[in-house]
């Protein structure tokens, strides 16, 4: 297998690292190899190296590092037009906050630090040996193990009691539950871990979205795969909230004790069912579904995970994100599986915008003494705190506020025009608490 190195020169607005992430495509011109080498010597699906030159960024907006290796990719050569000086590569593994240090693969390679320092080009393509490849995989696999089957609840065949339906499709498994002639569907989040909360570097954040917290769900849960529509609030409360009577939209004009009231009657209908509202941890996880970009990119297609357009997100146009052009604006709630819409890799739709969604946590300033385990936070650090937890952005909010990372507190019984919900079931563990004693003012954003 031929395994190829690719550097780029530090960008100080780290463009690329702020995008990179499983499943995003680059296409970047190289040297100091023309196309008809590439043609001849390359194959597709070979081994990507990506490799950082030092960091010169300066003390305080992020840590100085030496650079090296912050993923590997697949050479993609059925995307390529084979006589331009470009290569294609689809990024598998992605980690630019902890690359392998640049002296460390200098020192197992035997390349002479300043030979390398005068690279030519922005980015170099570097074709590896197999005794240097075979060296590289000591830091990180290569030729990785084919997956083994990842454990789920319906993997022995036999569905829980009350599932009027059950499946797997592209993006995993599924199971259904049915009140009266209405269907509701919910999806599988696998066991695992991730970065609660934005990082400093991402456009548009805000300081409620940090510090970032390294959550662990060490089992799976159930998540609809749709907020809860006018058709299933109707048939569990017998009547609507919302101004629109569209069923296929989401409800809107819940206030939380309305939706606990909601999951109280429909466990009592099916009995074994046990839903509830997700934590905020959880709640982010989904919506990421393994990704880190600021929008879920199977969803957010276009723009990598970047930004978003009001093809693939319900949200005002005329406030978009980053560099995203102005565009339309819907002016309302639309049905919750739009065809011109696309679910995230985990099956789950609308993560991003349509309508808020509440969460299960009281609401804190920030992520700090946030549960490691991703249970809800149900004290807060502030005396006499009830607002409780939004999560998603909505119709008539601007792209900024659709990012996965984005959280607001409203109070409970609040009652807006933008704001429904989506139950969960199951992965419940010790609630989080106060970390710090009670201060300051409540502060939220919407």
């Amino acid at each position: 297998m031929t395994v190829w190195l690719v550097q780029y020169r530090f960008d100080k607005n780290r463009s690329l690292e702020k995008r990179l992430a499983p499943g995003l495509r680059e296409k970047w011109q190289i040297s100091p190899y023309g196309p008809k080498f590439i043609s001849r010597e390359a194959r597709d699906g070979d081994f990507v190296i990506i490799w950082r030159t030092v960091d010169r960024v300066s003390p305080g907006y992020r840590p100085r590092d030496d650079g090296g290796i912050v993923g590997w990719a697949r050479l993609k050569l059925d995307t390529r037009h084979r006589m331009q000086p470009h290569i294609y590569f689809e990024v598998t593994h992605a980690f630019p906050e902890k690359p392998i240090l640049r002296n460390d693969v200098y020192a197992a390679l035997g390349i002479d630090r300043w030979d390398a320092s005068r690279w030519p080009g922005m980015v170099s393509l570097l074709k590896v040996e197999e005794d240097q490849a075979r060296i590289l995989s000591g830091f990180f696999p290569i030729q990785e193990a084919p997956p083994q089957p990842q454990w789920h609840p319906l993997a022995s065949g036999y569905p829980p009691d009350w599932a009027s339906g059950w499946g797997q499709d592209e993006c995993g498994v599924f199971v259904e539950f049915a009140v009266g002639e209405v269907t509701q569907r919910m999806r599988w989040c696998p066991p695992g871990q991730f970065l609660m909360g934005s990082p400093i570097t991402e456009d548009e954040r805000h300081d409620g979205e940090g510090p970032q917290v390294e959550v662990t769900f060490a089992e799976g849960f159930w998540l609809f795969d749709t907020p809860v529509a006018n058709a299933l609030f109707d048939a569990v409360m017998d009547h609507m909230t919302s101004a629109t009577t569209d069923t296929d939209c989401p409800v809107t004009e819940v206030i939380w004790d309305e939706a606990q009231e909601f999951l109280q009657r429909l466990n009592a209908l099916i009995p074994g069912l046990e839903l509830r509202l997700p934590s905020e941890a959880e709640w982010e996880y989904a919506c990421r579904a393994g990704s880190r970009t600021p929008f879920e990119p199977t969803v957010a297609r276009q723009f990598s995970g970047q930004t978003i357009t009001p093809e693939e997100v319900n949200y005002d146009g005329n406030y978009p994100y980053d560099d995203a052009p102005n565009d339309v604006y819907w002016g309302k709630t639309v049905a919750v599986k739009p065809h011109r819409f696309r679910p995230n890799k985990w099956g789950l739709w609308q993560m991003h915008g349509n309508v808020y969604e509440w969460c299960a946590d009281i609401w804190s300033d920030n992520h700090e003494g946030a549960a490691p385990d991703g249970s809800a936070r149900q004290a807060s650090r502030r005396d006499g705190e009830s607002y409780r937890v939004l999560r998603g952005g909505s119709w008539c909010n601007d792209a900024r506020f659709c990012r996965s990372a984005y959280r607001a507190g409203y109070a409970p019984d609040n009652r807006f025009g933008d704001v429904g919900f989506r139950p969960a079931r199951g992965q419940q563990g010790a609630q989080a608490s106060a970390a710090e004693p009670p201060s300051g003012v409540a502060e939220s954003e919407a």
